[in-house]
C-alpha cells in the first residue's frame, strides 16, 4: 500500500510540475551558427598598379539567436528585427572583410526576457573594426522595454548610520560614482568627465540572473583605445537605489 500511495505522490507532483511549467511561457531560442570563409572581389572597377582587380578574404563567423516569442504585438517584431540586424551579416556585400557576432541570455523566467548582442565588423579600406554592445530587456507580459528608471529611482531618502539621519541622495548619481570607480580601478580607462557627468547620460543596462550589466559604447564617455566593454554590478550592491515598486524578487 505504501508503495501505491508513493506512485501516486509521484504522479500528482508530475502533473503539478507539468501544469505550472505550461503557465510559465520562457522565450524560445533557436541557434543558427554561420560560418564562412571566402575569396571576394571588392570591386570589378578597383584595379591594382599590376592591372589585377582588389582580391580579398572574408571571413564570418556569427551566432544567430531565433527569438520565438510567447505572446504577440509590434514590440516583439521590433526585438526580431534588431536581433537580425546585430547578428545576421550582408553576405553580399564584398567590402564586409571580417564579421563577427555572438548573443547572451541574462533573464528568461516567462516575465522578463534580456539578451544582449555583440557584433564586430571590419570593411575593406577602413583603418580598423567597429565593436558594438546593444542591450534589450523586456517586461513580456506588459509588453513594453525596461530601462534604467523603471528599475531606478529617480530620487531617494535613506537612513545614514553616521548622522542618524535620513539624507536625499539621486541613484543614478550614485551608481555612476560606483561605475566611475570600476571603469578607472578595473578597465584602466580614462573617462570623458563632463560627458560621464551629464544628466542626460543614462548607462545603457543588461538584466542578468546575478546582477546588472551596464554597457559603454566605444567612445561614449571613454577614449577608443579602451574600445566597448560591460561593468556588472550585483543586486544586492545597487538595492538600496532601486525603485520601491520595482518587483525585484521575481527577476531574479
Amino acid at each position: 500500500m505504501k508503495y501505491t500511495k508513493a506512485l501516486i505522490f509521484f504522479l500528482i507532483f508530475i502533473l503539478f510540475s507539468t501544469s505550472f511549467a505550461k503557465h510559465v511561457r520562457k522565450v524560445r531560442i533557436k541557434e543558427v551558427d554561420l560560418k564562412i570563409e571566402r575569396e571576394v572581389v571588392i570591386s570589378d572597377n578597383e584595379i591594382l598598379k599590376d592591372n589585377k582587380p582588389i582580391i580579398e578574404t572574408q571571413k564570418i563567423e556569427a551566432k544567430i539567436p531565433l527569438v520565438y516569442f510567447p505572446y504577440k504585438g509590434k514590440i516583439f517584431d521590433i526585438v526580431k528585427k534588431e536581433i537580425i540586424d546585430m547578428t545576421v551579416p550582408i553576405v553580399g556585400d564584398n567590402t564586409l572583410l571580417e564579421f563577427q557576432s555572438t548573443y547572451e541570455v541574462g533573464i528568461n523566467n516567462g516575465r522578463i526576457f534580456s539578451i544582449k548582442l555583440f557584433q564586430y565588423a571590419y570593411f575593406f579600406g577602413a583603418a580598423h573594426g567597429n565593436t558594438e554592445i546593444v542591450a534589450i530587456n523586456l517586461d513580456l507580459k506588459c509588453k513594453r522595454f525596461i530601462k534604467f528608471f523603471d528599475i531606478f529611482a529617480e530620487k531617494k531618502h535613506i537612513y545614514d548610520e553616521a548622522t542618524k539621519t535620513y539624507k536625499e541622495i539621486y541613484p543614478l548619481e550614485e551608481i555612476k560614482k560606483m561605475l566611475k570607480e570600476k571603469i578607472k580601478n578595473e578597465k584602466k580607462c580614462e573617462i570623458f568627465e563632463e560627458e560621464f557627468n551629464k544628466c542626460s547620460y543614462i548607462p545603457q543596462i543588461f538584466l542578468k540572473k546575478t546582477g546588472i550589466e551596464f554597457i559603454f559604447s566605444k567612445y561614449e564617455v571613454t577614449p577608443g583605445v579602451c574600445g566597448s566593454f560591460t561593468i556588472e554590478i550585483p543586486y544586492q550592491e545597487l538595492k538600496i537605489y532601486m525603485r520601491d515598486d520595482f518587483d525585484f524578487e521575481n527577476v531574479l
